[in-house]
C-alpha cells in the first residue's frame, strides 16, 4: 500500500517520508528497524488508509495565495 500510494496517491506527508527513507537497512538491526517503522506507521494511519481515500473520490485541489508586498497599508487614526 505505501508503494501505491507513493506513485499514484501523494497522500503522505513530507514528515512520514522521510522516517521511511531515513534507516540504514544493511544487516538486521536495519530490518528490525524498517519493520518497527513500518507497523508504528500502519498504526498511526490504519491498515487501509489508501482504500479510505480511494472511496471518497477525493479531487485534487488549487490553492492560490495573495502576498501583499510593499508599503503597509495606514492605519486610520482616531480622528487627530
Amino acid at each position: 500500500m505505501l508503494i501505491e500510494n507513493i506513485q499514484y496517491y501523494g497522500t503522505l506527508s513530507e514528515r512520514t517520508l522521510r522516517k521511511i527513507a531515513k534507516p540504514e537497512i544493511t544487516g538486521q538491526d536495519g530490518l528490525r528497524e524498517m519493520d518497527s517503522l513500518l507497523d508504528s506507521l500502519k498504526g498511526e494511519l490504519g491498515s487501509d488508509y489508501l482504500a479510505t481515500y480511494k472511496k471518497t473520490g477525493v479531487e485534487d485541489q488549487v490553492i492560490i495565495t495573495v502576498e501583499q508586498q510593499g508599503k503597509p497599508p495606514e492605519t486610520p487614526t482616531q480622528g487627530k
